[in-house]
C-alpha cells in the first residue's frame, strides 16, 4: 500500500513540473508576441548607433529622435501587452496533451473521478483505465514556445536588422562603448567649439613645391572644385577640430578614420594616398571636398652623348645629357665585358661614380673624366652605362655604349716588368709563385728602381702574400701594390703627390655631402690645401719651366687664379659654419672641376696643337714686347745725345724738325745740316726696325683673332703707338718717337695679361685648362694658396708694430714657416733663395 502510494505522489509531481514548463512556454510565446515590435525597434537604434549615424545629426535633431524612438518604443509597448493574459491550468494542460502527441487526453482522464454510486465493477474498471493513462502519461514531453515573431513579421525585416546590427559591431570595434554613450547622450556627442577643418598637402622637399593649405567651402556640396597639384609621394595631414563626431577621410576608394587626439581634435598625417577625389566626412554629412591632380614623378633619362675616348693622363672622356622633371640627384655607372675570353673569368668591380652638378639640376649635360688605367680589364674592349637616379631613388638607365679601355705604357723597364707579371695574375691567377720570383729578382737590383723605399716595401710586400698565401684570395690587393709601385717608378713623387690630393678631394666632398661639422670641414680644407702645395711642388719638379701651368680655367670660363683658389676654400669655409649646404655643395662642385681640369692638362700641356699655338703666341708676344723695350731704350739713348748736342750749341731742344716745305732751317750752319743727316740716317734705320716689329705685332694679332675671335684692344692700341713713332723716327724726332715707344711698351705689357685670359677662355671650351705662362709674371701658383707671386719687392711686407701681440707666439711661428714654405716652392726665385729657404725648413 505504501508503494501505491509513493507511486502516485511521484506521478503527480511529474504531471505538476511538465505542466508548469507548459505553462511557462504559453507565457514566453505571448510575451514574445507582445514585445516583437519593440525589440525590433530597440534594434534598429542599436544598428544606428553602432554606425554612429546619430552623433552625425545636430544636436536638436538628435534629441528629437531619441525622443520620437522613446515614445514609439511606449506605444509599441502598449499595443502589444494590450488584451495579454496569462495562461490557465487547463490551457497548459491542453498544450502539454497536445504538443506531446498522445491520444486519449491522459491528463484530463487521470484527473477525472468516478460517481458516488460507482459499484465495485466500476471502480476496477476505472482503476484499470487510470492505470493505463498513467503510461501514457510517463510519455509527457515539456513542449517549446512556439515561433510566433515569423507571423508577425511576413517579410522578415528581423534578419536585415540583425545584420545590421553585425555589421555596425565589426566596424566599430574598440569604440562601441563609445558609439552607444554618444549615441544615447545628445550631449556628450555635441560639438565643443566651432567646427574647424583644416587639410594640408605637403609635397616632397625635391619638387621645391610650398606647402598648400586646402580650407573647406562654405557649401562643399555646390561649391565649384578647381584640381589641386598633388606630387607623388605627398604628405597629407587632416586637423578636425570643435567636434567628438567620429570623421573619416575619403579619397576615391579610399577611407581612413582620423585619430582623436582629445577631446575635441582629430587628426590624421601620412602618405596622400592615391586618387583624385578627396573629402572629410561625418557619417552623413560632408565636412569638406577637395579635386585632386594627382603629378606623376617621372623616372629620370640619360644618355651618352658622345662616344668615350681617351684623353690627357690615359683618363676615358665621355659627355653624357640626363634629364628628369625634379632633377637629376646623382650618376653613376657601370662597365662590363662582352665576352669573358680569358682562362680565369673574375667579375671584377665595375661600379664608378660620375660626376654631377650639385642642386639636383633638372636637365644636364655633363663631361666626366675617368680613371681606368688601374683596372683589371684596362686595354680591353667593354661597355658602359650610366644610370642616373632622383630624389624618390627612381632610376634611368642610358643604352650601352661600347669602347676599348685606355692602358697606361710604362717607360721604365723596371715598371714594365711590374705591369707585365700583373697582366698574367688578372689572367690567370696560378701564376703567382711565377710572380713572386720575378719580383724578388727585381728587389735584389734597387739601383734599377733607384733605391726607393716605398717602391721596395710594396714589390716585397705582393711577393710576400704571392708565396705564402693563396693568390686567388690575396688578387686584389697584390694588384693594387703593383700598380702603385709601378706608377711611383714611373711618375716618382708626382704620383704619391696626385693620390694624396684625389684622396683629400674625396674625403671634402663627402664629408659636405654627409652634412659634417664645420670643423671637421675646416680640417679637411686645410688637408686640400696641403696636398694642392704639395702636388703642385712635385710638378714643379717634374716639369720643365717653359710647360709649367700658370693659370686654370673653370668651367664657367672665368680665369682663376692663386688667390681666387684661395677665396674659394675660404669661402667654402664660412658655407659650412653658416650651414649653407646647398651653397657649400655647389662651391665644392666648381672646385672639383677645376682640379679636374688643373690635372688633366698639368701632366700633358703640350698634346693639343691649339694649346701649343696659344704657346707659341705667347712666347712670339713676349719677344715682341722684349724688342720694342730694347728700341725704346736705344730711341731714348738717342733723344738724350740729341738734347746735348743742342744744348751745347745754345740752341733750344725741340728746332732740329725740318719746315713743312721739307727745307732745312736757313739759320743752320755746316755742322747742323750734317747733325741733320746723321739723325735722319738712324731715324731711318730705327723706323725700318718699327715697322717690322709692327708687322709681326699685327701678324700676331691676326692669329690670335682666328684662334680666340677677338684681340685686346690695348694690343691694337700698341699696334697704333708703334706707327706713330716709326712717323717720328723717319723725321728724326727721336723724342716723340720714344714717347710714343713708350706708349706701345706699355700697351703691350697690360695686353699680354687679356691675351692669356682670351687664349685660356677659347682652351677651356675644349674642356681644357689654361697653361700658358704669362710673360711678366712669375712664381709659382697654388704653391701656397696666396697672392704672393714673382720677386718680393717688398711692397707686400709687414712691418713691426708697438701694438701688443694678440695673435700669440705659436700662431705667428706657424705663419712665418706658411711664408718660408711659400716662397722655397716658387721656381722662378733665384736658386740660391731657395736653397736658403728650404735649408731653413729643415732646422724647423
Amino acid at each position: 500500500m505504501s508503494r501505491d502510494w509513493r507511486e502516485l505522489l511521484r506521478l503527480r509531481r511529474l504531471i505538476t513540473r511538465r505542466l508548469a514548463l507548459a505553462r511557462l512556454s504559453l507565457i514566453a510565446e505571448r510575451v514574445m508576441a507582445a514585445l516583437w515590435a519593440p525589440l525590433m525597434l530597440g534594434a534598429a537604434f542599436l544598428a544606428l548607433a553602432l554606425f554612429d549615424v546619430l552623433p552625425a545629426l545636430p544636436a536638436v535633431l538628435h534629441t528629437l529622435v531619441l525622443f520620437g524612438l522613446a515614445a514609439a518604443l511606449l506605444v509599441l509597448l502598449r499595443r502589444g501587452f494590450t488584451g495579454f493574459r496569462w495562461p490557465t491550468a487547463l490551457e497548459a494542460r491542453h498544450r502539454l496533451e497536445t504538443a506531446s502527441g498522445i491520444d486519449h487526453r491522459p491528463l484530463t482522464a487521470w484527473e477525472d473521478n468516478l460517481s458516488y454510486k460507482a459499484d465495485r465493477g466500476q471502480n476496477k474498471l476505472w482503476m484499470a483505465h487510470r492505470l493505463r493513462m498513467r503510461g501514457l502519461i510517463e510519455k509527457l514531453r515539456s513542449p517549446w514556445p512556439a515561433a510566433v515573431i515569423a507571423a508577425k513579421d511576413p517579410y522578415a525585416l528581423r534578419g536585415l536588422i540583425i545584420l545590421l546590427c553585425v555589421f555596425g559591431g565589426l566596424s566599430a570595434q574598440g569604440d562601441i562603448a563609445a558609439r552607444l554613450v554618444r549615441a544615447i547622450n545628445p550631449i556628450v556627442a555635441s560639438e565643443t567649439g566651432v567646427l574647424d577643418v583644416k587639410v594640408w598637402i605637403t609635397p616632397p622637399a625635391y619638387t621645391q613645391r610650398a606647402p598648400v593649405l586646402l580650407d573647406p567651402f562654405a557649401d562643399p556640396e555646390s561649391a565649384p572644385v578647381e584640381p589641386i597639384a598633388a606630387p607623388q609621394g605627398s604628405q597629407l595631414l587632416v586637423v578636425v577640430t570643435g567636434t567628438q563626431r567620429q570623421a573619416r577621410l575619403t579619397l576615391d576608394d579610399t577611407s581612413i578614420d582620423l585619430t582623436q587626439m582629445d577631446d575635441a581634435s582629430q587628426r590624421y598625417e601620412g602618405p596622400l594616398p592615391a586618387g583624385t577625389d578627396l573629402a572629410v566626412r561625418q557619417t552623413g554629412r560632408l565636412l569638406g571636398h577637395w579635386s585632386l591632380q594627382p603629378i606623376t614623378d617621372t623616372a629620370p633619362v640619360i644618355a651618352v652623348v658622345e662616344t668615350p675616348e681617351d684623353s690627357a693622363r690615359h683618363r676615358v672622356r665621355f659627355k653624357y645629357a640626363a634629364e628628369d622633371d625634379y632633377g637629376i640627384a646623382n650618376v653613376s655607372g657601370r662597365i662590363e665585358r662582352p665576352q669573358e675570353t680569358r682562362v680565369y673569368a673574375r667579375d671584377w668591380d665595375s661600379e664608378f661614380a660620375v660626376t654631377a652638378p650639385p642642386l639636383t639640376p633638372k636637365v644636364l649635360e655633363q663631361q666626366s673624366f675617368q680613371d681606368f688605367t688601374a683596372h683589371p680589364w684596362a686595354g680591353e674592349t667593354v661597355t658602359m652605362t650610366l644610370t642616373a637616379r632622383d630624389s624618390a631613388a627612381q632610376s634611368g638607365t642610358s643604352e650601352p655604349v661600347e669602347f676599348r679601355l685606355p692602358e697606361r705604357l710604362f717607360t721604365h723597364p723596371v715598371a714594365a716588368t711590374v705591369i707585365r707579371y700583373r697582366k698574367d695574375l688578372i689572367e690567370n691567377p696560378s701564376t703567382g709563385p711565377m710572380a713572386a720570383r720575378a719580383l724578388g729578382r727585381l728587389m735584389e737590383v734597387p739601383e734599377s728602381y733607384g733605391g726607393d723605399f716605398t717602391v721596395h716595401l710594396a714589390m716585397a710586400t705582393a711577393r710576400s702574400r704571392l708565396r705564402l698565401q693563396n693568390p686567388f684570395d690575396v688578387l686584389d690587393g697584390v694588384l693594387d701594390l703593383m700598380w702603385q709601385a709601378a706608377i711611383r717608378m714611373e711618375d716618382g713623387a708626382l704620383a704619391v703627390a696626385e693620390q694624396a690630393l684625389t684622396e683629400a678631394e674625396e674625403a671634402l666632398t663627402e664629408a659636405i655631402e654627409n652634412g659634417a661639422s664645420p670643423e671637421q670641414i675646416n680640417q679637411l680644407i686645410a688637408q686640400l690645401q696641403r696636398a694642392l702645395m704639395e702636388y703642385y711642388q712635385a710638378l714643379a719638379e717634374k716639369m720643365p719651366d717653359s710647360s709649367f701651368p700658370m693659370n686654370a680655367q673653370t668651367g664657367d670660363l672665368q680665369t682663376m687664379g692663386a688667390q681666387d683658389l684661395a677665396q674659394m676654400m675660404e669661402q667654402l669655409s664660412q658655407l659650412s659654419e653658416m650651414g649653407a649646404e646647398d651653397a657649400a655643395r655647389e662651391m665644392m662642385s666648381e672646385l672639383s672641376n677645376m682640379l679636374e681640369m688643373l690635372r688633366n692638362a698639368a701632366l700633358n700641356p703640350s698634346s693639343n696643337p691649339d694649346m701649343e699655338a696659344a704657346r707659341q703666341m705667347m712666347d712670339d708676344l713676349r719677344q715682341i714686347t722684349e724688342e720694342q723695350s730694347d728700341m725704346l731704350n736705344q730711341t731714348f739713348e738717342q733723344a738724350r745725345q740729341q738734347a746735348l748736342e743742342r744744348n751745347q750749341r745754345g740752341r733750344p731742344f725741340g728746332e732740329q724738325r725740318r719746315g713743312e716745305d721739307g727745307g732745312s732751317d736757313p739759320e743752320r750752319g755746316e755742322s747742323g745740316q750734317r747733325e741733320q743727316q746723321g739723325a735722319e740716317q738712324n731715324g731711318e734705320e730705327a723706323a725700318a726696325e718699327q715697322d717690322e716689329l709692327r708687322r709681326r705685332l699685327g701678324d700676331l694679332m691676326g692669329r690670335m683673332a682666328e684662334m680666340t675671335g677677338q684681340v685686346p684692344e690695348d694690343l691694337g692700341d700698341a699696334e697704333q703707338a708703334m706707327r706713330e713713332a716709326e712717323e717720328a723716327l723717319k723725321d728724326g724726332a727721336f723724342r716723340p718717337a720714344s714717347d710714343s715707344q713708350a706708349e706701345a711698351l706699355a700697351k703691350l705689357q697690360s695686353g699680354m695679361q687679356g691675351a692669356a685670359e682670351q687664349m685660356m677662355q677659347a682652351l677651356a671650351q675644349q674642356g681644357m685648362a689654361g697653361l700658358i705662362p704669362i710673360p711678366g709674371q712669375a712664381g709659382l701658383p697654388f704653391g701656397a694658396l696666396g697672392p704672393n707671386l714673382g720677386p718680393d719687392q717688398g711692397e707686400d711686407m709687414e712691418l713691426p708694430t708697438t701694438q701688443p701681440d694678440t695673435r700669440g707666439l705659436s700662431q705667428r711661428s706657424r705663419e712665418i714657416l706658411e711664408e718660408i714654405r711659400k716662397r722655397a716652392g716658387q721656381r722662378l726665385r733665384p736658386r740660391e733663395e731657395r736653397q736658403y729657404l728650404r735649408r731653413l725648413l729643415e732646422q724647423f
